[in-house]
């Protein structure tokens, strides 16, 4: 179509009308430029795209994926990016229970048990089953050195869970021999016999001497080594 702008001016052609770049998903189908249904139609699909983008990001960053990965994580013995994703599950979820003992289990696996107990006790705090905390929080006061904290607390603690109650046995047996407490120390042991018939977990070497009758203290007291 041609204009003037003014009478006798030569005849102009009139401006095109402007057309914004389509996006990828838009250049891949036919172009149509005077069909209105076909250009709707890519706008439409350019939505959906991205509304799916969205939702699969949201997806990933709820705690209970979060949680999973951080699983997957600790299967491949990978504390570290285990730690990150529940401390980012924390962040979005800090009551979660689960997110507070996995993240206990992790730091003591990782060495570190000062801030292992903090999680744990926090775990605690918030419900979680206490036959998958204490033993595990036992360790980490164990491996800490509170042996009289670990013995006054927890002594007298049954769960009725065979594994469970001999993990915690065998780790108040250890923090008895450590004190040179050989009585305790063999009766925490008994304790834990009677509940699974083996430690729990699989003793190392250092652990066999605390599987003897406790006869001979020196012998008991060298278990110390072992933070289970």
């Amino acid at each position: 179509m041609l204009v003037r702008s003014q009478p006798g001016a030569p005849a102009q052609p009139w401006p095109a009308p402007f057309e914004a770049t389509p996006c990828v998903a838009c250049r891949s189908a036919p172009v149509h430029k005077d069909d209105s249904v076909n250009r709707f139609a890519r706008g439409i699909a350019c939505c959906i795209l991205g509304v799916s983008a969205l939702l699969t990001a949201c997806e990933g960053d709820r705690p209970e994926s979060l949680i999973a990965s951080a699983k997957a994580y600790i299967a491949k013995n990978d504390y570290k990016a285990a730690s990150i994703q529940l401390k980012t599950a924390l962040q979005k979820e800090p009551s979660s229970s689960e997110a507070r003992f996995l993240l206990g289990s992790v730091l003591l696996d990782a060495g570190d048990a000062t801030s292992a107990i903090v999680e744990l006790r926090k775990a605690i705090a918030l419900n979680h089953p206490r036959a998958q905390v204490i033993p595990v929080l036992a360790r980490a006061m164990l491996l800490k050195g509170q042996l009289q904290p670990l013995a006054t607390e927890f002594a007298a603690t049954d769960f009725g869970d065979g594994a469970a109650t001999a993990d915690l046995k065998t780790s108040l047996a250890l923090a008895y021999a450590r004190r040179g407490k050989g009585k305790e120390s063999q009766a925490a042991l008994e304790s834990a016999l009677l509940s699974s018939r083996r430690c729990v977990p699989p003793p190392p070497p250092p652990v066999l001497a605390v599987c003897r009758p406790v006869s001979r203290p020196r012998q008991a007291t060298s278990t110390a080594r072992w933070p289970c």
